[in-house]
């Protein structure tokens, strides 16, 4: 769609990663934060910066065994890689015990 506006192509990119990373930090479940991602491509691109990654909430990777999935997998590997701690720990568990 031509005329659609998308007002975060038109934000400095460090507003935005601010923005997302407040959003990853406080995100209740993993919904919350990949629902923006649907958003646009800005904020698809730009939410998996790794300052926003490595503020994601441990919240994020809470998932359900019957939902687990390899994209699961890539996204907390992501945030792992990034520095989040949180990750870091679920990944070793998952080495661990899986």
């Amino acid at each position: 769609m031509p005329d659609e506006i998308h007002f975060f192509n038109d934000m400095p990119d460090d507003l935005v990663i601010s923005i997302l990373s407040e959003i990853s930090s406080s995100a209740g479940c993993p919904a919350d934060f990949m629902n923006v991602l649907m958003t646009c491509q800005t904020l698809k691109r730009l939410a998996v910066d790794p300052f926003v990654l490595s503020k994601a909430s441990s919240k994020m990777f809470r998932t359900k065994v019957d939902k687990w999935s390899e994209s699961a997998c890539r996204f907390m590997t992501l945030c792992a890689d990034a520095g989040n701690a949180e990750a870091r720990s679920a990944c070793f568990f998952l080495e661990v015990f899986a």
